[in-house]
């Protein structure tokens, strides 16, 4: 008798031993986790991973969960292959019924991993599911899908696992956006004035406190049709697609302004007809 109440106290220590330290595991990964979000909500507190963190914690409680019970199981003599068959058969049907879930659920993984974008970024992505290229501003960001708000304030939303293996540019993540303008002079001016019109576009450059001055560039680019045509290479500081229209707006009124000063004459597309008068004498 003393021996059989022996056993089953053995059975229930083991028991509340295999309990505890499932209690104890689950509740280490949760403060983990809460600890790791805390972290990254000081860093950036539009990291993906912060959407993404909920889910990973409770598929490495189940994980960690599982394991234990198949360690418990061990421990009376129940074979595990069996166990792990029939959740093996299980998921497979499971697999095939939501493979699209799946895919979009890695191709989330995939996105934290590259810390491709988040919510407030512009970017453009080389082909959307339509198979046309796409941009605009990240407004959200879940387990399926990405949703970009785009200039003409449409909402296009992208599943996951296609912006996963899609080419994307985040254009906020530039730290200068190229200005490219080419400044057409009419026919008219001689060699002087076209060195003239560089040297007052390298001095408004060189003004502008929002031009990188380490890169940018000024020159006689071609001869026309119609033009003698000046290429202006400038980056602006500002990223911002709104700001950086200013910073190019400012600058070409600068430009505007100063060849008008100097009477450099801007040129437009112009033909020249020549007419030859033809007379006849007749006999």
């Amino acid at each position: 008798m003393l021996t059989f109440l022996q056993t089953h106290i053995d059975e229930v220590i083991r028991v509340i031993f295999y309990i505890v330290i499932t209690s104890l595991g689950i509740n280490i990964i949760g403060r983990f986790s809460k600890n790791l979000s805390q972290i990254l909500k000081q860093k950036d507190s539009n990291n993906l991973l912060l959407r993404f963190l909920p889910l990973l914690d409770n598929v490495i409680k189940v994980v960690f969960l599982f394991f234990v019970v198949i360690i418990f199981l061990k421990r009376y003599g129940i074979e595990a292959t069996s166990l792990l068959a029939g959740i093996g058969i299980g998921g497979l049907a499971i697999g095939f019924a939501a493979k699209e879930t799946i895919a979009n659920l890695f191709g989330s993984v995939a996105l934290i991993l590259d810390n491709a974008y988040k919510v407030g970024d512009y970017i453009y992505i080389s082909q959307d599911i339509m198979g046309k290229n796409v941009e605009g501003t990240v407004v959200d960001i879940n387990l399926r899908s990405t949703k970009l708000r785009t200039m003409d304030n449409s909402l296009i939303i992208i599943p996951n696992n296609v912006t996963a293996n899609q080419v994307v540019s985040n254009i906020s993540r530039r730290n200068k956006r190229l200005i490219s303008e080419t400044i057409t002079l009419t026919y008219n001016v001689n060699k002087e004035i076209i060195k003239l019109a560089i040297e007052l576009a390298y001095d408004i450059l060189n003004t502008n406190q929002n031009i990188d001055k380490a890169n940018m560039h000024v020159s006689l680019e071609s001869l026309g049709e119609y033009s003698v045509n000046i290429l202006i290479l400038a980056y602006s500081n500002k990223t911002s697609y709104y700001e950086y229209l200013d910073v190019k707006q400012e600058l070409l009124f600068s430009i505007y302004d100063k060849f008008s000063e100097n009477n450099i004459d801007f040129a437009y597309p112009t033909k020249t007809i020549e007419i030859k008068n033809k007379t006849s004498n007749i006999v």
